[in-house]
Order: C-alpha cells, then sequence, then structure tokens
C-alpha cells in the first residue's frame, strides 16, 4: 500500500478488482501486523484519500485491534502516523473504542520525550483533528506535550509552526493556562 501512495496513485483508481483483492490482503494480514506495519498502512490508506467510513464490513474493528493490540511497541514517528492517519480518515477521538483510546494516551504519553519537530507537530494537529480539546487530556500529557513544543520550537520550520500554533489554538489552549 505504501508503495502505492507513494507512486502517487489514489484509491478510486485502482483497476476494478484491485481494490478487493487488496482490502482482502489488509483483511488477511492486520492479525498479524506489527506496530510499523499498522502505521504505514493506516498512513498509506489515508493518503491514497481513504475515509474510515469507507472500509469494507468488518475490517474497521480489525484494523482497531491491530492498533491497539501494538500500541505499546509504537515508538515516536508510529504513534505520530497512526494519529494523523487516523484524523485524516475522519475518525474522532469519541469514535475510538474506549480501551483503545487509553492505549493511544500511554502511547503518546510514553513517547511525548521523543517527538522530533514534525512528530509533536503533526501528532497536535491529529488530536485536534480528532477533536481532542486540550482541556481534555491527562495532565501528565499535557505536560509531556507542552515540553516536546518548548523542547523542539527551535527546529520547527514554518510548517511546524503553523500547524502546532493552529492545533494548540484550535483545542482551546490559552497562555495563561500553559504549564511553566
Amino acid at each position: 500500500l505504501l508503495a502505492l501512495d507513494q507512486m502517487g496513485v489514489r484509491w478510486g483508481d485502482l483497476p476494478r478488482g484491485l481494490d478487493k483483492k487488496l482490502w482482502a490482503a489488509v483483511d488477511r494480514n492486520a492479525e498479524s501486523f506489527n506496530a510499523q506495519d499498522i502505521a504505514n498502512s493506516l498512513l498509506a490508506l489515508d493518503q491514497m484519500g481513504v475515509r474510515w467510513g469507507d472500509l469494507p464490513r468488518g475490517l474497521d474493528e480489525k484494523l482497531w485491534a491491530a492498533v491497539a493490540s501494538n500500541a505499546k511497541d509504537f515508538n515516536a514517528q508510529n504513534i505520530a502516523n497512526t494519529l494523523l492517519a487516523l484524523a485524516q480518515m475522519g475518525v474522532r477521538w469519541g469514535d475510538l473504542p474506549r480501551a483503545l483510546g487509553e492505549k493511544l494516551w500511554a502511547a503518546v504519553t510514553r513517547n511525548a520525550e521523543d517527538f522530533n519537530a514534525q512528530g509533536i507537530a503533526n501528532s497536535l494537529l491529529a488530536l485536534n483533528q480528532m477533536g481532542v480539546r486540550w482541556g481534555d487530556l491527562p495532565r501528565v500529557l499535557s505536560e509531556k506535550l507542552w515540553a516536546a513544543v518548548e523542547r523542539n520550537a527551535e527546529s520547527f520550520n514554518a510548517q511546524n509552526i503553523a500547524n502546532t500554533l493552529l492545533a494548540l489554538n484550535q483545542m482551546g489552549v490559552r497562555w495563561g493556562a500553559l504549564p511553566r
């Protein structure tokens, strides 16, 4: 999938029948995905224009299970890519199964110290797009995310700055409420 995505293929442009074969391959392999596999697969599906609601019946549950079983192994890039892909596929935080949401919070919390400039910017943007408000974050997580912003601020490019400030603003962050 990632190769097709990198070739610029949109899901809707796949030859007739190939889409069904690819869905079957994802379905058949989802249970054996590792952290990198699920992060890359979701990212590729997103970038190929697939929306979560467009997934074949039952595949959504298998992908939720793959994310849940691998969340404990996500590195900073895996969790950032997974969150961004889910957000851009139209998933809202409230749509996540509760146990999965808790595993994703744990993965973000565990990896926040390892986020690079793009990782923190993309993670905040994704959380914002998923409808998460700053005040809804567990306190330890908001503190770690803010520390990641501070740590990476000098490395931000223009897009990182824009994404981070937009996300923080839309998540309801107010200057006086930021950790000191």
